[in-house]
């Protein structure tokens, strides 16, 4: 009896390659989609720890050109205050009113062409005064992080950063850059009166663009709000002062106070107006965190993830059975020739 011609075996290989093509195409989905509220600077640079030992605030003035500085709440004796640690040395927590930020030209940047940036109130081949997202030498890096270790042990989750107001020359805006040919990511517009809150969670640590469309000097006032785990809410303003272009005055930037009714005064005002009572307030939905979009944008990605890998073993399954099919087909196709090239 004759075995089945080479001839007429069905090659396994082009059936391994269909069955890999269909998998990786199944995949697809699932490799591309982030989880949602996943973090665009998720960056190894961004890697970093605030330790227990860092209680000292320095009351020195000044004036911060260059290196890793983060805006970042710390909270001490039930109260929540804005500071900024400066990381350009050894680390060291400093009061918002003693210090500068200062754009040096070497920040200036040009914008591109399109519409993509044209919230920052500048058009496109324009020049700007630019914090960036990425460290860039000679310019300092500003961000934000929420990592002090009582802020993470008594805060409910996360905080909310809100912009209150700002005040200069030109315009002021803070965006995200994510990867991928994505469009830019607006967090807060000093044009835009409607409420500019950013939530993050605790332990977090995230750097972005802060750009400015003329020199002279800025204020900028900045709220944080959050609510310990007993459900108190705790509330701080500072205001953020810059001297942008190497012709800003950084004495002028530090002497520059806010007209009436703008800057603190007015998120005092709207909080006075929300708390009749100085006990700390009451829940609010700026402070609350968004609870569920962590656990939806996780159940979502589990789900889509479990999706594609039904839809890859269904794939799978015909290719196999279609692969088997043509097999047998032609197993018996060359059994019956030869029979009959065995017959007399």
């Amino acid at each position: 009896m004759r075995t089945c011609p080479s001839r007429l075996r069905v090659p396994e290989r082009p059936a391994l390659r269909v069955l890999a093509l269909v998998m990786l195409w199944a995949l697809l989905p699932a490799v591309w989609a982030a989880p949602a509220g996943a973090d665009p600077t998720d960056d190894p640079s961004l890697d970093q720890v605030v330790e227990e030992d860092e209680e000292h605030i320095s009351g020195e003035p000044a004036e911060l050109d260059h290196g890793h500085v983060d805006i970042g709440p710390r909270l001490r004796d039930g109260k929540i205050t804005l500071h900024a640690r400066d990381d350009s040395e050894t680390p060291v927590w400093r009061d918002m009113d003693d210090i500068v930020f200062r754009i040096h030209d070497a920040g200036k940047i040009t914008l591109p062409d399109g519409e993509d940036y044209a919230f920052t109130g500048a058009q496109a081949g324009q020049d700007v005064y630019a914090v960036p997202q990425v460290e860039v030498p000679g310019v300092v890096w500003l961000g934000w992080n929420t990592q002090d270790p009582p802020l993470t042990e008594e805060i409910d989750r996360g905080v909310t950063l809100r912009l209150v107001d700002v005040q200069g020359p030109g315009d002021f805006t803070t965006f995200l850059q994510p990867g991928n040919f994505e469009p830019p990511d607006l967090l807060w517009d000093g044009q835009n009166p409607d409420p500019r809150e950013l939530w993050v969670d605790l332990r977090t640590h995230t750097h972005a663009n802060w750009v400015f469309t003329e020199p002279g000097e800025y204020l900028v006032a900045l709220e944080v709000e959050a609510k310990t785990l007993d459900g108190t809410v705790l509330r701080d303003v500072q205001t953020l002062r810059f001297a942008v272009g190497d012709e800003a005055s950084a004495d002028a930037a530090r002497e520059a106070s806010w007209e009436a009714g703008r800057g603190p005064e007015q998120a005092q005002s709207e909080d006075s107006a929300e708390q009749p009572s100085d006990q700390g307030g009451t829940d609010s939905d700026a402070a609350a965190a968004p609870e569920s979009s962590e656990e939806e944008g996780g159940l979502g990605s589990t789900l889509l993830i479990v999706g594609a890998l039904a839809v890859v073993l269904v794939a799978g399954t015909i290719v196999v059975l279609l692969v088997q099919r043509r097999s047998r087909a032609a197993q018996r196709a060359a059994w019956e020739q030869d029979e009959g090239e065995d017959r007399p």
